[in-house]
């Protein structure tokens, strides 16, 4: 029996030497970008100054952009995924702690007789060294994201399609976010949803607080 294994392909950038656009002061630490359709000849990561980025950024089809401001930071492990073209818009004075994963898209359709074909057009794809070219993306959601600045979402958390998170938010470590998240709160998963425990300084340096209260989780297909 035969194994097939491809570590790279064309649209393979392992250190951000094709794909990547950094500012001034950026530092780039283990950095993987991966065009798994068409990849053109142009940045796909846009990192501000002084940032930090490590990690995995993986576009599906060859679109879109995902763009991080001044002065954030991605941590080790963190991957995130792009497929339309309005991309992922991450903010400056950003914090993404490790293994967080953002994805814009459901990945795979809900209808279980089109997403049967998956596998093996991955499969496919991996014996052909063109990963993700025979897809269809027709049935899949999707959404852009946007977090915007001087939100810290807490390790192994998960950003899911068309999600914002309001400026000076906090996301609790393991959570899944769903649905938007106002601005200077703080929230944690639960199994019926997001929990607002508190509200934290704004940018006036006041401190108020909420009620805990929840935000439900409803399909968002």
């Amino acid at each position: 029996m035969r194994t097939v294994v491809h570590e790279s392909h064309t649209g393979a950038d392992f250190g951000g030497s094709r794909y990547l656009s950094k500012g001034a002061g950026c530092i780039v630490d283990q950095i993987y970008i991966d065009v798994r359709v068409k990849p053109e000849q142009r940045p796909y990561v846009v990192v501000g100054d002084n940032s930090i980025v490590s990690g995995s950024y993986v576009f599906e089809r060859g679109v879109g952009k995902i763009t991080i401001g001044d002065g954030s930071s991605i941590g080790g492990g963190s991957l995130l995924i792009c497929s339309q073209d309005d991309g992922i818009a991450i903010g400056s004075h950003v914090m993404l702690s490790w293994n967080v994963t953002v994805i814009d898209s459901n990945a795979h359709s809900l209808n279980p007789d089109i997403r049967k074909m998956d596998a093996y057009a991955w499969k496919l794809g991996l014996e052909t060294g063109q990963i993700g070219a025979y897809k269809d993306w027709g049935n899949v959601s999707s959404k852009p994201i946007v977090i915007e600045d001087q939100v810290w979402v807490g390790f192994g958390s998960a950003i899911l399609k068309g999600v914002t998170i309001g400026k000076g938010a906090v996301v609790a470590a393991g959570s899944v976010v769903t649905k938007d998240v106002p601005p200077y709160v703080i929230v944690g998963g639960t199994r019926r949803g997001l929990s607002v425990t508190s509200r934290v300084k704004d940018g006036r340096g006041t401190r108020r607080f909420l009620r805990c209260r929840e935000i439900p989780i409803t399909k968002n297909c």
